[in-house]
């Protein structure tokens, strides 16, 4: 009923509240909005055709909006489109999401693929010193030269991305960053997935999937800094998901891909041996690691590389920047500069000391690991690894940031555990690839790093002895 005199009204506004009595507020069967909406609902190339004009808006808004900034603001504005729909796919895709959680959560995946390109003009000192020469070496050569020679510091999957960069005409920053926020949507699709294995509702996953896109550290590392760990870290959350899943096999290729790719998927590497005598993978699906391995090293073997030259690139990795710690809090942080010629070897002690010991206990107790003990087992790992390692970078705990965010949506009694994690892995990123004043010393970051880890592998022990049949080892 209206309020008001009808003479008051616009004849437009007339029309309107009439369509809106009749149409909309009809209580014989659906309205046509309720109608248009369902449709759409369970039709999923509808959804798509939204995805795509969400993309389409994208390009547009960007390429206007980038102006004389970009090198060429059509091909800006196309990234943009693309990493629009990218994230909004893995959404849609999710059948009984509603179509107005969809709406809000493309809203805001668009808005985070906006920043990301918002930052695609910055040039981080790692790309101007290497980065950009390897592309440019690459570029006057053909494929067999380029994978003969011995260019940068990267494994070789990466390396074959790199190539196919320097073929293209337009900025090869660009593209470079284009392939990490890929990768981001990558990581979130499994984040989403892996909070969806513990929590049941469309909320929780699409929370999961926007969150982990929005982590400050994801997008610093790639679309800022032009870094490429969120490719590693990615396969390493879709191992931790084949896992979950019972689906052995994919979990141990996927670990060999990200293996392929950096050697820093060893940080994963204690979950896989841990499902291994849970038997959450059989024995039998180990042996595909070697094989997926060595697919990934085809390409450049058949252009002539010596077998030798492509695996000596672990050990140079492994061999780089002989110091306890590059600002990255970790325990050495807490000694201050010490002697690397003196501690590496203890270090390196320490934390394979401190690996098999913590390996043992979960064995030892390993029928009272159900799936949440399952992923504050692989967090623990994720960060314990390189929070004790010698040579260290700001990079470093990656893994352990989107393995933290993922543990926190699971249970939400571990808000502690993002924010301390997170914080401390953005305090390198701050201080080195910034510019800024550090926020605290570094020192307090490790403290609370120190203190988590030791109260949460208490606690998860302790629990797991309380679960099991086994003689309990700890005892308070």
């Amino acid at each position: 009923m209206l309020l008001c005199n009808k003479k008051q009204i616009n004849p437009l506004a007339l029309i309107v509240i009439k369509w809106y009595n009749v149409h909309m507020l009809n209580p014989k069967g659906l309205t046509l909005l309720s109608k248009i909406i369902n449709t759409i609902q369970s039709k999923f190339y509808l959804r798509l055709i939204l995805a795509y004009l969400a993309g389409v808006i994208m390009f547009a808004f960007v390429a206007l909006t980038s102006g004389n900034l970009a090198e060429c603001p059509l091909w800006l504005g196309f990234y943009g489109s693309l990493l629009c729909f990218a994230y909004i796919l893995p959404i849609i895709a999710e059948r009984d999401i509603p179509l107005a959680y969809m709406a809000v959560s493309a809203v805001a995946v668009a808005a985070l693929a906006y920043v990301r390109i918002s930052m695609f003009y910055y040039q981080s000192g790692d790309y101007g010193s290497f980065l950009y020469h390897w592309v440019e070496q690459m570029r006057g050569m053909s494929l067999t030269e380029a994978m003969k020679a011995d260019i940068g510091d990267y494994n070789m999957p990466y390396l074959y991305i790199l190539f196919a960069i320097s073929r293209a005409k337009i900025n090869d920053l660009y593209l470079i960053k284009l392939v990490s926020c890929l990768f981001d949507g990558l990581a979130a699709f499994f984040v989403m997935k892996i909070v969806g294995h513990f929590r049941k509702g469309a909320v929780a996953r699409i929370v999961a999937f926007v969150a982990t896109l929005a982590l400050p550290t994801v997008w610093l590392n790639g679309a800022f800094w032009g870094q490429c760990d969120v490719v590693f870290a990615s396969l390493c959350l879709g191992m931790v998901w084949a896992i979950l899943k019972g689906k052995g096999n994919l979990a141990t290729i996927l670990w060999a891909l990200a293996f392929a790719f950096k050697l820093q998927a060893i940080f994963a590497l204690p979950l896989l041996i841990i499902a291994l005598f849970t038997k959450r993978i059989k024995p039998l699906s180990l042996v595909w690691i070697v094989p997926v391995f060595f697919a990934t090293l085809v390409p450049a073997l058949l252009c002539g590389r010596a077998f030798g030259d492509c695996i000596k690139i672990y050990f140079e990795q492994a061999d780089q920047y002989p110091q306890m710690h590059l600002n990255i809090p970790s325990i050495w942080t807490l000694l201050g500069h010490v002697s690397f010629d003196n501690f590496n070897a203890a270090a390196i002690f320490l934390a394979g000391s401190a690996l098999v010991v913590f390996l043992l206990l979960c064995y030892h107790w390993r029928e009272a690991i159900d799936d949440k003990k399952l992923m504050t087992l692989f967090f623990i790992g994720a960060l314990l690894i390189p929070f004790l390692l010698p040579r260290m970078h700001d990079r470093y705990y990656f893994l352990a940031d989107v393995a933290a965010l993922a543990l926190f949506l699971i249970d939400f009694k571990r808000w502690y555990v993002p924010l301390v994690t997170v914080l401390s892995s953005y305090a390198g990123y701050r201080y080195f690839v910034m510019g800024g004043e550090v926020l605290f010393d570094h020192k307090y970051f490790a403290i609370a790093i120190l203190v988590m880890l030791t109260i949460m592998i208490k606690d998860t022990f302790k629990e797991m002895a309380e679960k099991s049949s086994q003689p309990t080892l700890l005892k308070g």
